[in-house]
């Protein structure tokens, strides 16, 4: 039987330097790269962390539209199995990442942290606890 699943794809300017983001700095599993027609250098990767997968390429097709800033708008979203915190303390100072809000618990039962990486796009890391009794979330800046 076939399922489903969403691709994510973030455009970046080089393949390299993405991979040591991704890869080397926050220790994603790289899952495969693919040449461009000329058999080149990568245009286009895959990485992964836990179950979680995207893809990064230098493709002009994954570009803004109309020369747009990259990742506004969208955040990419991981619902983790480890502890987010442990994730945070190896994710914070790696080279490149911004910290854009430190862990917090959701009222709705998350705890998560973001960050944006050096490419422009907004990464936020959760686990699901579970929902409080309506508190407003205490540090949540929604």
């Amino acid at each position: 039987m076939a399922s489903s699943n969403l691709s994510p794809i973030l455009y970046v300017d080089d393949i390299d330097q993405a991979l040591r983001f991704y890869r080397d700095g926050l220790g994603f599993t790289e899952l495969w790269t693919a040449a461009g027609p000329d058999g080149g250098a990568p245009i286009i990767a895959a990485v992964q962390v836990e179950d979680a997968s995207l893809m990064v390429s230098q493709m002009p097709m994954f570009a803004p539209a109309n020369g747009g800033p990259r990742g506004d708008g969208v955040t990419m979203w991981f619902n983790l199995a480890e502890p987010v915190d442990d994730y945070f303390a190896r994710f914070r100072d790696v080279s490149g990442a911004t910290v854009t809000q430190e862990p917090i618990d959701y009222p709705w039962g998350d705890r998560a942290f973001t960050l944006r990486d050096p490419f422009g796009y907004t990464l936020t890391f959760a686990n699901f606890t579970q929902p409080d009794d309506g508190a407003t979330g205490e540090g949540w800046q929604g």
